[in-house]
């Protein structure tokens, strides 16, 4: 995924993927992200900010169900398959509800951060988490 746009409102272009290398290897930076399990539509997953980043953008989480991974579009909380023309969640968001999960599946969650000069890479995936 490349940025695309003017400024502060680039865009995702292209298809993540979980060989791709802005997903594995993942940063050795920092801590995973945590998840936890809302309800068995909802998972919530929380970060720590990205203070090393002065001119942060914003961040995209990739979700893992064990087979396909996923995105969160920012302007619905929900996952989609594709990071095509997605915009990055607002800088200032450490946590956030995910929603479209299915029941009887397991979830793992990476975090990654963009600034002015693109997306860095993912952070280590939390643990799975059951959605029962």
């Amino acid at each position: 995924a490349v940025k695309s746009g003017r400024g502060n409102a680039f865009i995702f272009s292209g298809t993540l993927s979980p060989t791709s290398p802005k997903v594995f290897p993942v940063s050795p930076k920092g801590s995973p992200p945590v998840a936890e399990v809302l309800d068995n539509t909802h998972v919530r997953v929380s970060w720590a900010p990205r203070d090393d980043l002065p001119d942060l953008v914003g961040y995209s989480i990739a979700v893992y169900d064990g087979c396909s991974m996923k995105y969160v579009n920012a302007r619905t909380n929900m996952l989609v398959s594709s990071t095509e023309g997605l915009r990055p969640i607002p800088a200032s968001t450490t946590s956030l509800d995910v929603g479209g999960v299915c029941q009887g599946l397991r979830y793992a969650l990476a975090v990654a951060a963009g600034d002015a000069d693109g997306w860095k890479k993912y952070s280590k995936f939390s643990e799975f988490v059951s959605v029962d």
